[in-house]
């Protein structure tokens, strides 16, 4: 009953939203500065034109994504659900369904509030304030409203900015690889001031003309290739798709996980509807660097340590340079004796074997693959200082006449460097 009655409200205010004009920015610019910009993260979202449903029955098929959308923004009616953080910087692109251009749509910041800020903001009130504004609570009551309208404002954007396109193509399909197209356009998308990102995509993720791989491995190593050649970088995102064809080829998912991580991202979440399971926001984040011997090559390396408020490493890389820069996601936990004593345990399920083009129950270890596909991280670090492990108990790694059981090496943390 209640998915009813917000269903209901969504509808309504995209039928009686202000109109915008085609892909007009909506700003909503007041959260970000009274938050003061304290979140760790950003969140980008990309809508694929291709799934915007246009003419006078648009508003039912269009729900499965603005209904979703709002969720993810944590713009639904009723209160903060907790699916941004509080001020976090949320942006939404528009990918032109001709593959023009990924065009922006909405700027803005959560006004989703702390308990320490809600606190703060309702101690600051005085009764006169109260009798004259309605208090904290009306206060925060007409930001959300303003942060809903806002959002919709957008959405409207983006279906005129479909039924346009309708007009001026006549309804003809989309060629394949526009969303590629598109996402190409815009080498510079992500700002890592703004946060670590994380990336939401709702479309049908068509990005190669063939898509009938035989196997997982041919989708996979599919996927690789083309993003070596797609000039399209994540910058080490967590990203969740929604919106994939039910019907398309059983080996869409190991395609896009690996077209993702040769670009610099990590595939989480992946639904037909609704909304994936979304993890946690950082409440920490240190970046290190150093230097790996492999073989007769000294190798740069970074370190992102993002972890949430349980200790579980969140959007956690690490990325090595011998030529080819590999960046490679971490899971894992954290263990601290104090906030810069810690040591970091990876769980092996990530590292190595993500680049591994045909995984199964046993790892292939090869010298193509990052870290040799070595799956178990360690690091230890105190102060600004640290160590990295990187071993499996299944391998030995062969680097020129040597054989090793492990790579090891210092880091150092790099505070101001946005990795």
């Amino acid at each position: 009953m209640r998915d009813r009655k917000v269903l209901l409200v969504v509808a309504l205010l995209l039928a009686f939203a202000a109109p915008a004009h085609a892909l007009e920015l909506v700003r909503y610019d007041e959260a970000c500065r009274s938050t003061g910009r304290v979140s760790l993260r950003q969140t980008l979202v990309i809508v694929d034109e291709a799934l915007v449903a246009s003419g006078p029955d648009a508003a039912v098929p269009n729900q499965r994504w603005t209904r979703a959308l709002l969720e993810v923004a944590d713009g639904l009616p009723g209160g903060q659900r907790g699916t941004m953080n509080p001020g976090e910087q949320i942006k939404i692109f528009l990918a032109r369904q001709e593959g023009t251009e990924l065009s922006p749509v909405f700027v803005g910041c959560s006004p989703n509030l702390s308990v320490e800020q809600r606190n703060k903001l309702e101690e600051g009130g005085s009764a006169l304030n109260d009798f004259f504004t309605g208090g904290a609570a009306k206060r925060i009551e007409n930001a959300r409203k303003a942060y809903e309208n806002a959002l919709v404002r957008s959405f409207t954007a983006i279906s005129f900015a479909k039924q346009e396109l309708v007009k001026q193509t006549a309804g003809k399909p989309p060629m394949p690889g526009s969303l590629l197209r598109a996402m190409a356009s815009s080498p510079r998308l992500i700002d890592l001031s703004e946060g670590i990102p994380r990336i939401v995509v709702f479309s049908g993720f068509q990005l190669a003309d063939k898509a009938d791989w035989p196997n997982q491995k041919a989708a996979r190593e599919a996927g690789m290739e083309l993003a070596t050649n797609a000039n399209v970088d994540f910058q080490r995102a967590e990203v969740h798709v929604i919106g994939f064809p039910a019907n398309g080829s059983p080996h869409l998912k190991a395609f896009a996980e690996a077209f993702l991580l040769r670009a610099r991202g990590l595939l989480v979440g992946w639904r037909s509807d609704g909304v994936p399971q979304l993890l946690p926001a950082p409440t920490d984040i240190r970046v290190f660097g150093g230097t790996v011997q492999m073989g007769d090559v000294l190798a740069p390396v970074q370190v992102r340590l993002a972890v949430d408020a349980q200790g579980n490493l969140v959007n956690s890389w690490i990325e090595v340079t011998t030529g080819r820069s590999l960046a490679t996601p971490i899971s894992g936990k954290a263990i601290c004796k104090t906030a810069d004593a810690c040591e970091v345990k990876g769980d092996g399920r990530l590292m190595g074997q993500a680049w591994n083009p045909d995984p199964g129950e046993r790892p292939v270890f090869n010298q193509q693959f990052a870290w040799s596909g070595l799956r178990y991280f360690e690091m230890s670090f105190n102060g600004n200082s640290g160590a990295v492990r990187i071993w499996d108990p299944s391998a030995k790694i062969q680097m020129g006449d040597r054989q090793m059981d492990d790579f090891k090496f210092a880091v150092q943390r790099t505070e101001h460097q946005q990795f």
